[in-house]
């Protein structure tokens, strides 16, 4: 039966988004704090809720519940592409995880993970926020097990013993949302590797891909990490091409790979708005043009502090 709570939540979500979310973040929400006397499972494996989960609260602020930028803002990183929406958070170099909605309400998104301090790859964690908690698990245990291996502090040793047991207690818990596999560590995730994407009609820079049919798409170069500029006009010339052409999933292509360079922003959110569009994709309009305010406060708000460092002192 559902709880009052969840369709406070499912109505904010469909109200702000204009789509519903995947069952499992309704059913994640829920299983996080039935279990939370037993084990503070996301603690254990340093992990917390995006922001998005707000929508739960009771008392959720007025500005996150009518606006959808003030309810993503908290958790939204600036090289976040529009259909990245977060929804956990690590620990290290700004790891997070988030749902990547290529085609939103019409094909279900998957949970991708990266290092926001890092390069700019994505990598499928599954497809349910449950598989994504378990792969997580699967990890740390490993890590945890070379560490005991490593380290003859009787502490330490004792820290490490009492993780591998929650780890236990977790992992069991997570069984029925994961298919019941009892294999753990490189088993585990040897038995739980498949390949999820590959529905993808051309390959982007994070290691996506995009979502469209053939008759969609025209292959032309492609733009990687370290090009010249003129080489980088030289694509965006045949992109535009390729658009003249009736060939939208290629300017989406081109606006996803070039979505981290900041010598062209205005081709990026040109060439996304007109394949969000013309791939009948509005939602992500919206959602880019969120991306594109957050990115605008902070680069003003390094501007300031550029400016305030570089003052003279009166």
């Amino acid at each position: 039966m559902e709880t009052i709570i969840t369709t406070i939540a499912k109505d904010r979500i469909k109200s702000l988004f204009g789509f519903q979310f995947p069952k499992d973040f309704f059913d994640f929400y829920k299983f996080i704090n039935k279990h939370l006397f037993t084990v503070d499972i996301l603690s254990t494996l340093n992990m917390s809720l995006g922001s998005v989960f707000d929508v739960f609260q009771l008392d959720m602020e007025e500005e996150k519940e009518e606006n959808l930028k003030e309810l993503l803002k908290p958790s939204r990183y600036y090289n976040d592409p529009p259909e990245f929406v977060t929804v956990l958070i690590g620990d290290v170099d700004s790891l997070h995880w988030g749902y990547f909605f290529d085609k939103p309400s019409v094909v279900r998104p998957f949970v991708v993970n990266y290092y926001h301090s890092d390069t700019y790859e994505m990598a499928v964690s599954g497809q349910t926020l449950f598989e994504a908690l378990r792969i997580r698990l699967e990890f740390l245990y490993l890590d945890t097990l070379e560490l005991l291996e490593e380290d003859n502090d009787d502490e330490d040793i004792e820290i490490y013993n009492t993780d591998l047991q929650k780890y236990a207690l977790i992992r069991e818990l997570l069984l029925p949302y994961t298919d019941n596999i009892t294999e753990i560590g490189d088993d585990y995730l040897d038995a739980d590797a498949k390949v999820i994407r590959d529905d993808a009609v051309a390959k982007t820079r994070n290691h996506l891909g995009i979502i469209a049919t053939e008759s969609e798409y025209k292959k032309i170069s492609q733009i990687t990490a370290k090009q010249s500029k003129k080489t980088i006009e030289g694509i965006i010339k045949e992109t535009r091409d390729a658009i003249k052409e009736g060939f939208p999933a290629t300017a989406l292509q081109t606006g996803q790979n070039l979505w981290t360079n900041p010598d062209f922003r205005e081709e990026t959110y040109e060439f996304l708005n007109i394949a969000y569009t013309q791939l009948k994709r509005p939602i992500l309009i919206k959602l880019m043009l969120i991306a594109k305010e957050i990115r605008e406060f902070y680069d003003a708000r390094d501007e300031r502090k550029k400016h305030k460092k570089n003052s003279p002192k009166v």
